[in-house]
Parts: C-alpha cells; sequence; structure tokens
C-alpha cells in the first residue's frame, strides 16, 4: 500500500510521528512550525511511496530502542563538538567514509540519513543511487572504525523496528498455481 492511505496503518503513523519528532530534533526545538513542518514533510514521504511499506508488524520496543540510541548518540556529540569549540586549538581531522549497508537497508535510507546527520560531528553527504553505500563526513577520523560499526548497528536496529513483511503465502507460486 503507497500514498496516503498508507498513513492509516500503524506503521504508516508510526512513521509519521516518527519523522516529525525528527525532524523537530534536526530544527532542535519542538515548536508549531516545526511540528507543522515535520508533518507536512512525513506525509510527502508517504504519499510519494518511499516511507516504510505500509504492511508487516511494528516493533515499538525495537523502534523506542533506537530512539533511545539516538538521544544518546546526540547528547554525546553535542558534548564532544561543544567541547571542541570552547578549547583552544584544532583536534579535528576531517575526512569523509564510505560504509557499505547490508543487502536490504536501502529501505530504511531516509531514517538513517536523519540519524547520523542529527548527531553532530557526522552528516551523510551523499547515498549512492542503489543506496547501497552511504557516504559520510567526519569531524574526527580516527573514530572512522566506531563510526562504520555503530551506522551497521543504527541500520541493524532499524531492521528490527521495521521488519519486512512475512511474504504472501502465495508468493512462492507461479501466477498460474494461485488459487482464488
Amino acid at each position: 500500500m503507497t500514498g496516503l492511505r498508507a498513513i492509516a496503518t500503524p506503521r504508516g503513523a508510526a512513521t509519521v510521528v516518527a519523522v516529525t519528532l525528527m525532524w523537530c530534533g534536526l530544527w532542535r526545538e519542538i515548536s508549531v512550525a516545526n511540528v507543522l513542518a515535520g508533518l507536512a514533510v512525513a506525509v510527502a514521504i508517504m504519499a510519494s511511496g518511499m516511507g516504510p511499506a505500509a504492511t508487516g508488524r511494528l516493533n515499538v520496543i525495537a523502534l523506542v530502542k533506537l530512539f533511545a540510541v539516538i538521544t544518546i548518540d546526540l547528547i554525546k556529540a553535542t558534548w564532544t563538538v561543544a567541547f571542541e569549540t570552547i578549547t583552544p586549538g584544532n583536534n579535528t581531522q576531517e575526512s569523509v567514509i564510505a560504509v557499505a549497508l547490508p543487502p536490504g537497508h536501502r529501505r530504511y535510507g531516509l531514517l538513517l540519513t536523519i540519524a547520523i546527520t542529527i548527531t553532530p560531528g557526522t552528516a551523510v553527504v551523499d547515498i549512492s543511487e542503489d543506496g547501497s553505500i552511504v557516504y559520510l563526513h567526519l569531524l574526527y577520523h580516527e573514530s572512522r572504525d566506531d563510526t562504520v560499526a555503530h551506522t551497521l548497528r543504527l541500520a541493524r536496529m532499524a531492521a528490527e523496528a521495521w521488519p519486512e513483511p512475512d511474504p504472501a503465502p502465495d508468493a512462492g507460486r507461479r501466477p498460474s498455481e494461485v488459487t482464488s
């Protein structure tokens, strides 16, 4: 199910809420304007069919864990970047790295982009055309290995929160074998 009808499902509603909260987090303020703008972005995403499939089961516990990890990342990274800003000298060594995402994680591209970019010190600068590689700008190149591992962890957590729906019972049959 795509389009605006997908919003009426539990998964669609959760997607709208999640994107709206992430939008407010990106602007670091919950205000009427940010909530309305976040809702507009979420509805546009769902209407375009870019959101997660409207079938399947939303794992609320996994979603809460994902948001908790993102919140902790935001707090830790904000502290690190703030400390870097107020201390004399420049201890940064910026770089751009490529992180190959596991197969099937393309559908979480928007969620991963927001989760990564909302955290100070990292930003998504590009995604490969097929969505299998995400290019990240790092403020601290020495944290490259940790960032790659963390990005893959976020992808895995997103997949746990919005698992692929089970295939239809007739999915493995040829069209001529499907009974009505």
